[in-house]
């Protein structure tokens, strides 16, 4: 949408610009739609940004991690670095750092070591709990230590 005219009234992405001129008004319009297009370089990834976002606006505001469409973390990342203040890059639910999130676990983005630890598993042979590197024959998680 970057160099491109303003979007339809019917399109989210009019919702959502209107939503950030409410949140961060010092920030351009261009400045949105330039996050937009860092985030998703097609169409409809942006419409679905813009439809996530106005659908849950408490996803700018810390609340990130609980979205379903990675590429809103994305978006939120760029309007990060186009100067937003009100907008915050979501910390691990789980350990409160700030780090990347990635694949959801339980409804939740976390980050790689908190989702390792979420998705570890007593291991068949030493029953640690552990990540698991493979399984045996009879399908039991078998940690990287055995």
């Amino acid at each position: 949408m970057t160099g491109r005219r303003r979007p339809d009234p019917g399109d989210p992405a009019g919702a959502l610009l209107a939503l950030m001129a409410r949140l961060e008004p010092a920030l351009a319009p261009e400045a949105v739609l330039a996050a937009l297009d860092q985030a998703a370089a097609r169409l409809d990834g942006r419409r679905r940004i813009a439809a996530a976002v106005t659908g849950q606006p408490e996803l700018l505001t810390g609340q990130g991690a609980r979205t379903p469409i990675p590429s809103v973390l994305r978006f939120i990342s760029a309007l990060a670095r186009a100067g937003a203040t009100a907008v915050v890059e979501p910390p691990c639910p789980r350990c409160g750092r700030q780090r990347p999130l990635s694949n959801p676990v339980d409804g939740l983005r976390l980050c790689g070591g908190c989702r390792s630890k979420a998705r570890a598993l007593h291991c068949g042979r030493c029953g640690k709990l552990r990540s698991t590197a493979r399984r045996n024959d009879g399908g039991k998680p078998i940690c990287q230590n055995c």
